[in-house]
């Protein structure tokens, strides 16, 4: 989530419009002249899902092979149809072509292909263009690290510094940014279902807790809570010192050794990493009902509301008929103390003032005695928004 009733919009953002079932992307910085963002519209309104955006990667690669080898059979590499053509291969490698070949041995021959350094290998994450599926490196080859990309996933491309959409009905990704001088990925963060210590491969990656209750991402789609003090990492592996869970697909955490944004593909699957926060950058934390702030400088995360208060809130409901004759409904959450009055209410399209037309308590909103008291029917459509607040500043 990034409010932007707190900040404001920078280039590469993206968002939904749910009027027109279409993501936008804003391409150009904001002019003074046209008082405005240029605005590219990046799915058609056929479109009616935007997924979050896929995990960062290293670089855009057209296939991966077993070999290099013309040996190798069916599974050696074959001949490069283009200059510039990259190529995995499950020995850990990566080469472009640097001219057409007309045999695949030919990828062995520095003539016709060099080397492509990719830095740290382990762990980097790669798109191959043949399947659209994303591989991770392993140190020594490349597996599968989230089977396949769904519609109008988006992710950045550090090797050209640019933003990529995945179309699934043409299986082809499509290049969304102009500029290439960005270095991260800028969405709007969802709802976070916790906050986490940190994402490790294995469980004995991780540093010893230093308390119960703390938690890291590990592996496969896992959770892994401390239950008391441990003296060692390895201590992570033992059930009497941790309790583990599966993390449901979908579920998004936020590291506070790393600072970025894991989301579960379910179990069997890694965590797909996505990007780092950005300075400022404001998400709700599911788990306790607070709206955190990261600060780049110091390296933290600021907490901004009171846990009893939630984000600014809008609510449709459809009144029931026990409803009209009790005269009342329940929110889904509770208003914090004095802010009973901060309330809109829309009735057939028209705005009504708390206090006049309605009073709210806690968590119930009653027309009784009211001057909307006898104009609700069963049917009616009710829209409630409610804002909170107060605030305190605490650092985690």
């Amino acid at each position: 989530m990034k409010p932007h009733i707190f900040s404001t919009v920078a280039e590469n953002d993206i968002f939904y419009n749910s009027s027109d079932k279409c993501v936008y992307v804003v391409n150009s910085p904001y002019s003074i002249w046209t008082n405005a963002y240029a605005l590219t519209r990046i799915t058609t309104p056929s479109d009616t899902e935007f997924h979050y955006p896929a995990p960062s990667i290293t670089g855009i690669v057209d296939k991966i092979y077993d070999s290099a080898s013309a040996a190798a059979g069916s599974e050696g590499a074959q001949p490069a149809s283009y200059a510039g053509e990259y190529i995995l291969f499950q020995d850990g490698s990566a080469r472009v072509a640097t001219q057409v070949m007309g045999e695949k041995g030919q990828w062995n021959n520095n003539t016709w292909s060099t080397t492509v350094s990719w830095g740290d290998n382990k762990d980097n994450l790669f798109l191959v263009k043949e399947d659209c599926k994303i591989y991770r490196a392993t140190g020594t080859g490349y597996e599968v690290y989230d089977k396949q990309l769904f519609d109008n996933d988006i992710f950045f491309d550090q090797a050209t510094k640019s933003l990529y959409i995945y179309h699934q009905a043409s299986n082809s990704i499509k290049k969304i940014t102009a500029s290439e001088t960005d270095n991260t990925l800028y969405s709007p963060l969802p709802p976070v279902t916790d906050i986490v210590e940190g994402y490790y491969l294995t469980e004995t990656e991780a540093p010893a807790a230093t308390a119960a209750g703390i938690k890291i991402l590990w592996g496969k789609g896992k959770i892994d809570t401390s239950t008391k003090a441990m003296t060692e990492a390895t201590q992570w592996s033992n059930g009497s010192y941790r309790a583990n869970t599966n993390a449901p697909q979908g579920d998004i955490y936020v590291s506070k050794s790393d600072h970025k944004v894991y989301i579960s593909q379910g179990t069997s699957y890694y965590f797909a990493q996505g990007r780092e926060l950005r300075n400022g950058e404001m998400f709700l934390n599911k788990a306790d009902n607070y709206i955190y702030l990261y600060d780049a400088a110091s390296n933290n995360f600021i907490r901004i509301n009171d846990p009893n208060d939630r984000i600014p809130q809008t609510e449709t409901h459809t009144v029931t008929a026990n409803e009209v004759t009790a005269k009342n409904f329940t929110l889904s959450n509770s208003v914090a103390t004095g802010q009973e009055t901060n309330i809109l209410c829309f009735v057939n399209g028209l705005a009504q003032a708390a206090g006049v037309a309605f009073a709210v308590s806690d968590n119930v909103l009653s027309w009784q005695n009211m001057t909307l008291d006898g104009t609700i029917t069963e049917g009616d459509i009710v829209i409630v928004q409610y804002i909170c607040h107060n605030a305190v500043y605490d650092t985690i």
